[in-house]
């Protein structure tokens, strides 16, 4: 199944065009209001791309996205360094020839989809936990109850056995 994936900003340099050769299926979306309408399709996107150079536009369009999904971010850098790039899962420096990037792109997309896989693994165990857990303090309070109810009722024989006569 190819993956899904979201490009916001200017396709100056054809990376659209090279992900969809690589099988991708790519909704390429210059403006931030094609971006947003483009989100609001209840799409799940593998990887958002991003090739604004102007970061505030970018900065709005990473927030819509981080919004929507726990896809990675990825950027296609600019000659310009800007602040907001660490909060990128992979920045893709200028020039890099697209061979390598389509590589580390597919690299980021399994390991994130290793991670979901792992993530929801880890919460439905996590919720059997709990489940379990709750048995077990429900069992554990109800073996308490009988215990007492017992530990009440020995306590009443053996204050009648010493009542009784013939008892020292």
């Amino acid at each position: 199944m190819a993956a899904k994936v979201l490009h916001f900003g200017t396709n100056d340099c054809r990376r659209v065009l090279v992900l969809r050769s690589a099988g991708y299926v790519v909704d390429d979306c210059p403006s931030l209001s094609e971006f947003e309408l483009t989100l609001k399709q209840d799409i799940d996107p593998q990887a958002f791309f991003f090739s604004e150079r102007y970061p505030v536009k970018r900065r709005e369009a990473m927030t819509l996205a981080r919004c929507h999904s726990h896809a990675p971010l990825v950027l296609f850098q600019s000659i310009h360094y800007s602040d907001d790039e660490p909060n990128f899962d992979l920045v893709i420096p200028p020039l890099t020839a697209p061979a390598v990037w389509l590589h580390e792109v597919a690299a980021t997309i399994e390991r994130t989809r290793t991670l979901r896989s792992s993530s929801a693994a880890i919460l439905e165990r996590s919720v059997w936990l709990r489940h379990r857990s709750k048995i077990l303090r429900q069992t554990s309070a109800s073996e308490r109850e009988r215990s007492a109810r017992q530990l009440r009722i020995a306590e009443k024989v053996i204050i009648e056995f010493r009542k009784s006569p013939g008892t020292s």
